[in-house]
């Protein structure tokens, strides 16, 4: 389960060509990215692409020649070994003569130490609690 989920959303003007795509800057807080969503509503009938890139390389779809091109869809993926957020960029393109707006959203777990877990931590016994007790005063194992 994600830590964080952050959302970027882009519109795309019309007649934005393929060949001079929209790029926009993701500008995520740092985190290991755990899964990407893409949520395009209905309307831009395959005429919307989008590429993901990162340090201005497109990374998904994996050849650059290649678009993500869909409609009325939530794309989904998981990910594992993805670089971190900092330099991640969404070029688009929309030969439509309409504006197309859609959502990325990136989940993230935090970068450092984590908490294992929630749970309140076992009590500590004051020292002086069994002192000269031969262990008498100490709860039974799993007591505490």
């Amino acid at each position: 389960m994600a830590q964080r989920i952050e959302i970027k959303t882009i519109t795309v003007p019309a007649g934005t060509a393929l060949a001079s795509p929209q790029v926009t800057a993701l500008n995520f807080s740092q985190g290991h990215v755990i899964q990407l969503e893409l949520r395009i509503p209905p309307g831009p009938s395959g005429l919307l692409g989008i590429q993901l890139a990162h340090s201005g390389q497109p990374i998904i779809p994996h050849d650059a020649s290649e678009w993500l091109i869909t409609d009325d869809e939530a794309v989904i993926w998981p990910l594992e070994g993805y670089p971190t957020p900092q330099a991640w960029t969404v070029r688009a393109y929309n030969t439509d003569v309409y504006n197309h707006t859609f959502q990325v959203r990136m989940l993230f777990n935090e970068i450092g130490p984590q908490l294992i877990s929630s749970a309140a931590p076992p009590a500590i016994l004051a020292a002086n609690a069994s002192a000269g007790q031969g262990g008498e005063g100490l709860p039974p194992l799993g007591g505490l």
